[in-house]
């Protein structure tokens, strides 16, 4: 029932936004007023919006709120109500959350990760644990690539994937018998969650903890 209030409540976002832009381009078309999408630091909403719907569903988590409060505040600087000066600080911001990320990694997301790191740096890892028991992974792909391979690994318990991705890929494929909760939150990438995936209460779960910066977590 909570994951369900979730969902409606992040898709409610999403549908108050569209009705949003269509009111002020209906107004555009009765003369109302003069409505712009591309409005100055437009494009923080591509921070802002996804931060927002992950404190919705997945609740108060500190890597949300600081991303969410750095979107605002560049946006205010952009429209003027903050000092200018205020928007160089994008880059620095996204440098800092990439470190604490790195630094404090699933304790900012969610479940903390146990076992072995799995790191590609301008390279590329193919960990095969299939046959092997499964009980955790840190993974990092900075330039670089990680493809997890645990269809047939045996998961007996709760096991968490804490993943931090710049400018990289990660590719997760799990076997069928798992439950899989993905708390993720990317900024300028993207994060393909399970489809037609079974819950079942006697499986485990495994949680895939990921942040994003340029880069995409497949999880299959």
């Amino acid at each position: 029932m909570v994951i369900k209030m979730k969902y409606k409540s992040s898709t409610a976002v999403i549908g108050i936004i569209l009705v949003i832009i269509g009111i002020g381009y209906v107004g555009n078309f009765f003369d109302v007023w003069d409505f712009e999408i591309f409005f100055p630091g437009w494009w923080t909403l591509f921070i802002i919006i996804p931060s927002l719907l992950k404190l919705l569903r997945a609740g108060f988590k500190p890597i949300y709120l600081i991303t969410l409060g750095t979107g605002v505040m560049i946006l205010l600087a952009k429209l003027g109500v903050l000092p200018e000066r205020l928007s160089e600080l994008i880059v620095p911001i996204l440098l800092l959350l990439l470190g604490l990320a790195l630094i404090f990694r699933g304790k900012l997301n969610g479940d903390i990760a146990s076992g072995e790191s799995q790191t590609a740096i301008f390279s590329g890892r193919t960990p095969n644990y299939n046959g092997k028991r499964f009980d955790g992974v840190y993974a990092t792909a900075i330039f670089g690539g990680v493809d997890l391979k645990l269809t047939e690994a045996e998961i007996v318990d709760n096991a968490a994937i804490d993943i931090i991705c710049l400018f990289g890929g990660v590719d997760i494929k799990l076997p069928a018998s798992v439950n899989v909760e993905v708390r993720a939150l990317s900024l300028f990438g993207g994060v393909s969650e399970p489809k037609n995936r079974s819950y079942s209460v006697n499986n485990p779960t495994v949680y895939v903890n990921a942040f994003c910066l340029f880069g995409g977590v497949s999880v299959k």
